[in-house]
C-alpha cells in the first residue's frame, strides 16, 4: 500500500499549503533520523492539515509551531521528563520513537524506530499522558489506509472518530 491508495480514500484538496517540500536533509539531521518515504509523499502531496477534523500530520516544514518540527522534538521532551519523574510507566528510551500526528485529544501518533530502514516502522499511538501505548503493527501508508477503510480499532482513539468519514482539509 502507499500514497496512491491513500489518495483514492481520502481525495487531496484542490489547493494545499506547506506542500512544497524542499530540504528533507536539514529536518533529518536534526531529529537525527530519516523519514519514512510514505511520509515524505503523503507531506508532498497533503502538505500541512488534518484529517477527519480530528488527527493533524504533523508537517516538519509548517510555519505553525504545534504542527512543525518543534512539536515533534516537544513530545520526545515532555516524554523524557515523564520517564524521569515515572520510570515504570515510561519505559520506552525516547530516542526510540517519532511523533508524526496528534489528535485534538492530545493522543500523538509515533513511529517505533526499530532498525535503520525507516520504511518498515510500525506506527504506535500514544495516550494524550503518553504512558499508555497501541502497536498497530503497521507502516504509517498500512496505517492509514485501515483508518480510512475505518479497519483501525483502537482503546485510545475516539470510535466517533474510528467510524467517521474523513476528509483531508489543509491548514
Amino acid at each position: 500500500m502507499g500514497i496512491e491508495q491513500i489518495t483514492e480514500l481520502l481525495p487531496v484538496p484542490e489547493k494545499t499549503t506547506e506542500s512544497a517540500v524542499s530540504d528533507w536533509y536539514s529536518i533529518s539531521a536534526a531529529l537525527q533520523c530519516e523519514f519514512p518515504s510514505d511520509y515524505k509523499l503523503f507531506i508532498s502531496t497533503y502538505g500541512t492539515g488534518v484529517i477527519g477534523g480530528f488527527l493533524w500530520i504533523l508537517n516538519p516544514f509548517s510555519s505553525n509551531s504545534n504542527l512543525n518540527l518543534e512539536k515533534a522534538l516537544y513530545f520526545r521532551h515532555a516524554y523524557q521528563q515523564m520517564k524521569e519523574k515515572f520510570p515504570t510507566d515510561y519505559a520506552r528510551e525516547v530516542d526510540t520513537f517519532l511523533p508524526w500526528g496528534v489528535t485534538d485529544n492530545g493522543d500523538s501518533l509515533v513511529w517505533l524506530i526499530e532498525g535503520e530502514n525507516p520504511n518498515i516502522w510500525q506506527v504506535a499511538i500514544f495516550s494524550s499522558d503518553q504512558a499508555n501505548e497501541e502497536k498497530s503493527g503497521l507502516t504509517m501508508s498500512d496505517f492509514l489506509v485501515a483508518l480510512l477503510e475505518k479497519k483501525v480499532r483502537s482503546s485510545i482513539l475516539p470510535l466517533q472518530f474510528l467510524e467517521a468519514e474523513k476528509l483531508f482539509v489543509p491548514l
